[in-house]
């Protein structure tokens, strides 16, 4: 069912945080899935406020405008953060069926800005009242929802806000045929209306002289209320599949099996309106006396005493068409013991089911959650659709997660599981549920990294651990998940991931106490030798005495003086010796073979920037020379992410693969300036003197 309008309003309550605006990227229309291309020329636009001429409502609406880059004549930004409504009032009426909003980003950042909690309403008159929440002459509320807040990356990021709904009717007409002493005709014809209230009947007809009529009501869009299985004893087989509804609806099946069966599974009492009426019953003796009983020991080591358990079933198969059973289980615990009642409920996208087993899987530091639930019924499973958000509340906590799959095990015919499976909403920052990023970070705290990683999921992160500074090209995402980017970010702390039933993802210390607080810390439990180990082993360990520890972001550099000449003229040089590691205390002489005739003149200690490019080859290079500071880093082909060095200029990627970078580093050297009056050939040595 599609909408016809002259003015659409959005009234906007809020923004996603940021002290100062909101604003909007774009908003367009859809019919059947076709875009209604629209400009400057073919309607009026309106807001509340605008920050200026370059941020107006129009910009918002015009389908030629980019909706990436920069946010200048290509946006709309307001003067306030809340109580904001944007109004499009069409030339003409247009009619349509969905629409789909970019929120608010600059070049694929401050997205705090973008519109949140967002009301939707049509009208067929001219509304031009920019006040928040004013009434709307003939209008129709469309959707009052929340707007997701755009990816933190610069791409068109659109969301659809509305879509309406439609109708199908579907119809189909079974016929068949049973070769009886008369000819028996059987015509089931089910009409379905999939909009609100969806009915069906089910009309069964028998062409004998005697004429019956059953109806059979089924409500279709909630859940199945009722089904028939109908099983005869003929050598006819016959299926009967009719899907509901186009994609992506999901499609409903109704089986319909007719052959030999093992167990009959239900009683169909057909009368049909003579005078004389007729009825058909099925009786099935049994070869068990009238009360069956089994009786379950079962020995648990509780309080050393035993505890038994009695299973008493009765069936009784005589009086009664249905077969009824009834479990008496009779525990021998302590007359004071406590007895504890689990109350259990699920929701699968709204709906509530009724599932029969549910397994919770929580293991500490286990950065998503899995759940797993056998429904009774296949109206509910049919119903599920993957993505859907799965609710799980066992005596008042609830657990939140969303539908990974679905599969039926079926043991025989007549037993058939139905069983979704659910992980936490942790669980879309890993492959297959996000993309793989390829960027470098900029200079940020890391857990603002993480929780900018983490929001477009709409995933709030607990951030339980001491906070750092990561400097600009030092944190890269070499096409990595957000999970595995969050994953680095943990280990350099020593942290672990842990999911929260809530949704959320804390981030907390692999060890609850830190060590330097051992000594103040209450023990949970004390252990001795005598009462706990049975089994205990110690040895000694011989460890070198250090007291004293350098911490360094370099790799450790084996001690050398690399001597290198630079010819002046005929009799005169330059020699420099670069010092790994380098020690501004240290005392570096040069000498030379050559007579007192040779002038050796200090120049000094010398600073020198180099910008080179050198060639990854396995994830390895090496400078010209010694690194003393590393200032950038660029890489000019394939990204092989954080790149570590070590003082002798050798430098590793954190990807073993081939490419170019270019570097520009610091570095230092003695210098020295050498004169000879005779044209000779002499010896320089650089040694370092205690």
């Amino acid at each position: 069912m599609s909408v016809t309008a002259k003015s659409v309003v959005f009234d906007i309550a809020n923004n996603y945080g940021e002290s100062n605006n909101m604003g909007l990227r774009g908003i367009e229309f859809y019919l059947n899935d076709s875009q209604l291309a629209l400009t400057a020329s073919d309607f009026t636009a309106y807001s509340t406020t605008q920050y200026s001429a370059s941020y107006v409502a129009t910009f918002v609406f015009d389908t030629t405008v980019s909706r990436i880059g920069t946010h200048t004549n290509q946006s709309w930004v307001s003067t306030a953060t809340t109580s904001q409504r944007v109004i499009v009032v069409f030339n003409s009426p247009q009619t349509f069926n969905e629409i789909q909003v970019s929120n608010f980003h600059l070049s694929g950042g401050v997205t705090n800005i973008g519109s949140k909690d967002v009301k939707v309403t049509s009208s067929t008159d001219d509304i031009t009242d920019t006040t928040y929440n004013a009434s709307i002459a003939n209008s129709t509320l469309l959707k009052d929802d929340t707007w997701l807040q755009h990816a933190a990356s610069n791409i068109e990021d659109w969301q659809v806000v509305f879509v309406s709904t439609f109708s199908i009717v579907v119809q189909a007409t079974l016929e068949q045929v049973y070769n009886l002493q008369d000819l028996l005709r059987s015509v089931l014809t089910q009409p379905y209306h999939l909009t609100d209230s969806v009915q069906a009947y089910v009309q069964q007809v028998y062409g004998l002289k005697l004429g019956s009529t059953l109806q059979q009501l089924y409500s279709i869009t909630d859940v199945v209320q009722a089904y028939i299985q109908q099983v005869y004893g003929l050598k006819l087989g016959a299926t009967l599949q009719q899907p509901y509804g186009n994609a992506p609806v999901i499609k409903a099946l109704l089986n319909q099996y007719y052959s030999h069966s093992s167990q009959i599974q239900k009683i169909l009492d057909q009368r049909y309106g003579n005078a004389l009426q007729i009825q058909n019953s099925l009786e099935q003796s049994w070869n068990y006396p009238g009360a069956l009983q089994s009786i379950l020991e079962q020995r648990y080591a509780i309080t050393a005493t035993e505890l038994q358990a009695i299973s008493e079933q009765i069936y009784d198969m005589h009086s009664r068409d249905l077969v009824s059973n009834s479990v008496d289980q009779i525990y021998g615990i302590m007359a004071d013991a406590l007895v504890q009642k689990v109350t259990v409920s699920a929701t699968i996208g709204g709906r509530a089911v009724d599932p029969h087993h549910i397994t919770e899987e929580n293991d500490r530091g286990q950065y998503d959650l899995s759940c797993e639930l056998h429904l009774r019924r296949l109206s509910e499973y049919i119903a599920c659709k993957d993505g859907e958000e799965i609710l799980i509340t066992v005596d008042g906590e609830t657990s939140i997660y969303f539908v990974e799959s679905r599969r039926k095990a079926r043991s025989n015919r007549a037993d058939t599981n139905y069983i979704i499976t659910g992980l936490s909403p942790t669980a879309r920052l890993d492959a297959p549920y996000s993309l793989p990023l390829l960027k470098t970070f900029e200079a940020a705290k890391a857990a603002r990294i993480v929780a900018d990683l983490a929001a477009p999921l709409g995933i709030t992160v607990n951030w339980n651990i001491v906070d750092w500074f990561i400097p600009a090209d030092t944190l890269f995402a070499n096409n990595e998940t957000p999970y595995q980017i969050i994953y680095k970010i943990k280990e350099a702390a020593g942290a672990t991931l842990q999911s929260e039933p809530d949704g959320s993802l804390t981030v907390e210390p692999a060890y609850p106490v830190s060590i330097p607080t051992w000594k103040t810390v209450t023990p949970d439990l004390h252990l001795s030798d005598a009462q706990h180990f049975f089994d205990a082993d110690e040895q000694s360990d011989k460890r070198n005495g250090f007291n004293q520890f350098y911490i360094s972001d370099q790799f450790a550099s084996t001690g050398s003086l690399q001597p290198e000449e630079f010819q002046i003229s005929d009799t005169e040089k330059q020699i420099r010796c670069y010092q790994v590691p380098w020690d501004d205390q240290a005392n570096v002489d040069l000498t030379t073979s050559g007579g007192d005739w040779v002038s050796i003149e200090p120049m000094g200690i010398r600073a020198e920037i180099k910008t080179e490019t050198v060639e990854f080859v396995s994830g390895s290079a090496n400078t010209s020379r010694p690194i003393f500071d590393l200032l950038s880093l660029n890489w000019l082909q394939t990204q092989l992410g954080a790149v570590t060095f070590s003082e002798n200029g050798k430098l590793s990627a954190e990807i073993k693969g081939e490419s170019l970078l270019q570097i520009t580093y610091q570095t230092k050297y003695h210098l020295w300036l050498a004169r000879d009056a005779k044209i000779e050939q002499v010896q320089f040595v650089v040694e370092a003197v205690e």
